[in-house]
């Protein structure tokens, strides 16, 4: 094999290899956004498990619990419409405007057992910091 072939057949593995990581990279990190509505109502739980979804709903106050000797949060969003709740379990730091009513944002995966498992947990900005009219 002269020297021109190696070259070429080491820059097409190298290019391949690369490809190859950049497309598996990107499926990994997609995420979709879904409503409440959409996540309980999809037919496939199994599929949405294996996905990452971001969804948002409004917190429900008296369900929060949290423990800070292990961080773990548990709490329920409720739709927009106000006919899904959805729980959510969270291992991490309790966001500090954690009150109720206030809009939630989960990033996670959904579980069969019809929990989201929450990889961050983000809170919109009460309406205080809203220009008044």
């Amino acid at each position: 094999m002269n020297k021109k072939l190696k070259f070429i057949l080491v820059i097409s593995i190298m290019l391949g290899a690369f490809g190859y990581l950049m497309i598996s990279g990107f499926n990994n990190s997609k995420t979709y956004y879904m409503t409440i509505n959409e996540v309980t109502a999809s037919a496939d739980k199994g599929k949405l498990g294996k996905q990452n979804l971001k969804v948002s709903g409004k917190l429900v106050g008296q369900s929060v619990k949290w423990d800070p000797s292990k961080t773990e949060l548990k709490f329920e969003m409720i739709s927009k419409d106000q006919n899904e709740i959805m729980p959510v379990l969270y291992k991490g730091v309790k966001p500090d405007n954690f009150n109720d009513g206030i809009d939630v944002i989960v990033d996670g995966k959904y579980t069969v057992e019809q929990v989201l498992l929450a990889d961050k947990v983000m809170t919109k900005c009460p309406s205080k910091y809203e220009e008044q009219k």
